[in-house]
């Protein structure tokens, strides 16, 4: 793929993310990571229920057919084809084009491109967030910071 066309598709994805507002995309995140993850009544239902069941979150943004998002998603299903991996952590992946599913939450997630993964402890709390690419051996390391949290009171 071509430098010009691997710059429009982050360009559309940064545009897609950040709901169609420049600045709002190209704006610093505000979730940093140890802060806790507010989620309105507009994100996914299934995500605020495997928060609120007290399991490390695994959230992916990836724009299907751009070169480091395929990387990313790989690495992301070495990593869940380990039955190690699956206990106790609750995984979600997005892609442009589907923002119906995710509606605001990369901006909960303080995302703003792909590939983005972000890592939810299970007392609710940013473990990290992932901005390009990233391996399997650091996702793995990431879930079980995530997994060895304290689980959140909070319902």
């Amino acid at each position: 793929m071509s430098t010009l066309r691997r710059t429009a598709g982050v360009a559309a994805a940064v545009l897609v993310l950040g709901a169609g507002a420049a600045s709002t995309a190209l704006s610093a995140p505000t979730l940093s990571a140890g802060q806790t993850v507010q989620l309105d009544r507009g994100s996914p239902p299934a995500l605020r229920k495997a928060l609120d069941g007290r399991r490390a979150v695994v959230v992916a943004f990836l724009l299907p057919g751009a070169a480091d998002d395929d990387m990313v998603t790989e690495e992301l299903r070495q990593v869940r084809s380990q039955p190690a991996m699956r206990r106790g952590v609750a995984y979600f992946v997005y892609r442009l084009g589907q923002a119906a599913r995710f509606g605001d939450l990369p901006q909960s997630l303080g995302v703003t491109l792909t590939p983005s993964v972000v890592v939810i402890g299970r007392n609710r709390k940013l473990v990290h967030r992932f901005s390009g690419l990233v391996d399997a051996a650091v996702l793995r390391q990431s879930i079980a910071d995530a997994r060895s949290t304290p689980p959140s009171f909070r319902r």
